[in-house]
């Protein structure tokens, strides 16, 4: 019997966003660029290449997710995929001067990590909450913010300590030793009787409904520029310092910085949603 509850599903959710693929897997991509250059001699366009492979992953692999999350129930789902997205990075740390294998590994990091993205996580808390779901959406994806705050900082410590080998290997025990037992022990779906309010599928729209509706449409252009936003700057973020002179420290501090203003930005806007209906903030579409 899994001793969870509302507090504890918005917990086990903010460790798992901070270090699921959200976090890991785009945001962790700029901190290695500059030892596995040097390590390796590579070009920083031929290692860009893999954050595309990674990205493409993702947009092909989504749905299928999502259609795996509906049949089987999040937990099914989740749990395994976050034991295999911690399994990734160990083989990471024995990274060879073979371009096909970087390629490889992140290729890897998509599949296993697909399910680790924040569609899980908000399906359980719709499904938990209908009064303070807003705030309890904001605190679980403020989860990701947390997780980029401190991963360059702790790959940072563990680089210049150990070297960038390790470091993989401690992103691997962030996965395997925090996310994985919290989400297994408090994660679950509620069954219909829940007092907490379980969104039922008649109750909204029908998946050909949905993406016929403008707002739809504006809603996944909006994710698309986020994602160009991410990918093409902030997963660069590092690099693009280092290049400057920043140096490496100060470089991940800025990094760290810009995504404790993330966490904040999350939780206000959640707030908001608690406030005042989401539609308020759709109306212009």
């Amino acid at each position: 019997m899994i001793a969870t509850g509302p507090k504890r599903i918005v917990l086990a959710s903010a460790l798992g966003l901070a270090f699921g693929y959200s976090s890991i897997g785009i945001f962790s991509f700029g901190i290695f660029v500059v030892p596995l250059s040097k390590e390796f001699g590579w070009g920083r366009g031929d290692m860009s290449f893999a954050l595309t492979l990674m990205s493409i992953t993702i947009i092909f692999l989504s749905p299928l997710a999502g259609s795996l999350l509906d049949r089987y129930g999040v937990r099914r789902i989740l749990i395994p995929s976050i034991l295999c997205f911690g399994l990734v990075f160990p083989g990471l740390s024995l990274m060879t001067d073979s371009l096909l294998h970087y390629y490889a590994m992140y290729i890897l990091i998509a599949l296993a990590g697909v399910c680790t993205t924040p569609a899980s996580y908000s399906r359980v808390i719709v499904a938990w909450f209908d009064h303070h779901r807003g705030l309890a959406l904001g605190v679980a994806l403020a989860g990701i913010g947390a997780g980029t705050a401190i991963i360059p900082l702790f790959v940072e410590l563990l680089t210049a300590n150990f070297g960038w080998r390790y470091a993989f290997l401690g992103i691997s025990m962030l996965v395997l030793f925090i996310s994985l037992p919290t989400v297994w022990a408090w994660i679950d779906d509620p069954v219909s009787e829940s007092p907490h309010g379980l969104v039922k599928e008649e109750d909204g729209f029908s998946f050909r409904e949905a993406i016929a509706t403008r707002q739809f449409v504006f809603i996944a252009f909006s994710f698309l520029l986020m994602g160009i936003m991410s990918g093409g700057i902030l997963a660069h973020l590092v690099p693009l310092l280092t290049d400057q002179g920043v140096t490496p420290t100060m470089a991940e501090n800025v990094a760290s910085l810009l995504h404790v203003a993330l966490i904040v930005a999350r939780l206000f806007t959640r707030y908001l949603l608690n406030h005042f209906f989401a539609r308020t903030f759709l109306h212009p579409l």
